[in-house]
């Protein structure tokens, strides 16, 4: 009787393993003491599969070793630099960031306006200060990873730096301990009086020793063997650039041209470009102290070359192949210093993309594709002559402004009449060359667009007072624009397939092929870092298990 206890003590440590070994174990992730976010913008899906042979560095890295979703897309209809890292940070779609696009007209201010743009506040560093609009967040309307991390650790640190203002205020949203982006008419980092009351003594140092002059006069050559190249087109081709320096090399500065701002344009949009961001970050991250203590750091980069390169060459442009080995390497290198100071143990990479872009349309015929480049004199002519019918032959009693994805009209509300005018409009314009569908606000404040093909896409885009009235479905490699060159923007598969991957202690590497959206990303990272999500974010952290994983 004595040893009845003890027996039975065994007996429920018996049942209690038996029990815990049945079925999956959830155990929480191990939390890292830093976050690195790579959003590289403009960089399609379809570029891992084709250049993956190539790569050798921090590229070829996270696809061996990371968690890869090649099913990734974004979910609302304007895909450009803003909405999109916007999304992908907070969670939410444009529907309830508010942050439509690059830019909206602005009813109160009759013009047009940034995203970022903030009159309350100046910008660092700039020799324009005083007639600079400042920048910030504040239109942001959705809290950001680095904002649920501040609120539950006011301890951590959450900093984000890229190429673009866009891409580092909208990343860091509205709690970021400072943001950084390039500015081009310098050469410098610069940041706003929103975030820090000055640049830090260790960023004016940096400034100082203006690394990037370092590129002045150099050129940017082939960095692989020419056969390599047969992976894309040839180099000489139709409506590249400026239709003159088309060709490898590319020198960054015109002879006889002085250090200064043209200089410092080339660069950012030049693979140097990204390579002194990524050393910057390091100096962020050194300076900074990030991932050194039990308070987790968020670290937000934004990387522009393969934007500004893909919209001047197109994707399919050797240009394009040489930029993306270039920046695996840099990746690389930038990931082993990482790994370095911190301990791979430690950390947690996450990579994304803005957005993929359209190939230039001549590319696209040659191959057999309707394409077509419409220039933006035409695409207005066609509206206007579609609008003069409604307006006894004055557009413009109508039209307030035109955008190439849509129209602001006079008449913004909901009433009858507003909404019966819209739907006489895009009745109209669904005639035009270059539309294939037409949305109004109307439709789309209501569920008037369920059955309609994009319908989800397009309201999940929409946002009332920032929205035109009018928005186009442009008809598949349709290009509003200039002569040369090519630009995102549309619902299509090719603007909107984009890479996910995490890397790090902990994570099931491999290829996971179910369908999920970029709002997914942020929701991900917070599980990670075991933080609370808000209620209003539309997307859901992914399971790194063996559902859905289709190659280790």
């Amino acid at each position: 009787m004595k040893k009845r206890p003890r027996l039975i003590l065994v007996l429920a440590g018996m049942m209690l393993t038996y029990f815990s070994g049945c079925g999956p174990q959830t155990l929480p992730p191990p939390k890292p003491r830093i976050v690195i976010v790579l959003v590289i913008e403009q960089l399609r899906y379809d570029y891992l599969v084709r250049f993956g042979s190539l790569f050798s560095g921090g590229l070829a890295e996270l696809a061996r070793e990371g968690a890869v979703f090649t099913n990734a897309r974004h979910r609302h209809a304007l895909t450009e630099c803003a909405p999109g890292h916007a999304t992908l940070l907070t969670g939410c779609y444009p529907s309830q960031h508010g942050i439509v696009g690059d830019q909206w007209y602005d009813r109160s201010r009759r013009r047009l306006v940034s995203s970022v743009e903030d009159s309350s506040c100046t910008i660092l560093n700039s020799p324009f200060r005083a007639n600079a609009f400042g920048k910030s967040p504040r239109q942001l309307l959705r809290t950001t990873l680095g904002d649920w991390l501040k609120a539950e650790d006011s301890s951590s640190q959450v900093i984000s730096l890229a190429s673009s203002d866009l891409a580092a205020i909208l990343m860091g949203g509205r709690r970021a301990d400072a943001a950084y982006w390039f500015d081009p008419t310098s050469g410098k980092f610069s940041s706003s009086t929103h975030h820090l009351p000055g640049l830090p003594a260790w960023v004016k140092k940096w400034n100082d020793a203006a690394p990037g002059d370092r590129f002045f006069n150099a050129t940017w050559e082939k960095l692989l063997t020419e056969a390599d190249y047969l992976l894309s087109r040839e180099d000489l081709f139709v409506a590249e650039a400026d239709g003159i320096h088309t060709t490898f090399p590319h020198p960054l500065n015109e002879e006889g041209e002085s250090l200064g701002a043209n200089f410092y344009q080339r660069l950012a949009a030049s693979p140097f470009g990204d390579e002194l961001v990524l050393e910057f970050a390091l100096a962020t991250l050194r300076a900074q102290q990030l991932g050194k203590d039990e308070h987790a750091d968020l670290l937000c980069l934004g990387l522009s070359a393969t934007h500004s390169i893909g919209k001047t060459y197109g994707p399919l442009s050797q240009e394009q192949q040489d930029n993306l080995v270039r920046l695996d390497l840099n990746l690389g290198n930038f990931l082993e210093e990482v790994e370095r100071e911190i301990g791979r143990e430690h950390l947690l990479v996450a990579l994304a993309s803005d957005h993929g872009v359209l190939p230039l349309p001549e590319e696209l015929r040659r191959r057999g594709f309707e394409a077509a480049r419409v220039s933006a004199e035409e695409a207005h002519e066609e509206i206007t002559g579609a609008l003069q019918e409604l307006a006894n032959a004055k557009p413009d009693s109508v039209l307030i402004a035109y955008a190439h994805n849509g129209l602001y009209l006079h008449t913004p509300g909901f009433g009858n009449g507003a909404i019966q005018t819209q739907a006489q409009i895009a009745a109209h314009l669904r005639t035009l060359s270059f539309v294939a569908d037409v949305f109004t606000a109307g439709e789309l404040a209501s569920q008037a667009t369920e059955a309609r093909e994009y319908g989800d896409v397009f309201r999940n885009g929409y946002f009332a007072g920032r929205s035109p009235e009018i928005l186009f479905r442009r008809k598949p490699y349709f290009l509003i624009g200039g002569p040369r060159g090519t630009a995102a923007g549309s619902m299509y598969d090719y603007d909107t397939h984009v890479p996910l991957i995490f890397w790090g202690e902990g994570l099931k590497a491999g290829h996971y092929e179910m369908p999920c959206s970029t709002v997914d990303f942020a929701p991900t990272l917070a599980h990670w870092l075991g933080l609370s999500i808000p209620r209003e974010v539309a997307g859901q952290k992914l399971t790194m298990e063996s559902d859905g994983l289709v190659q280790k």
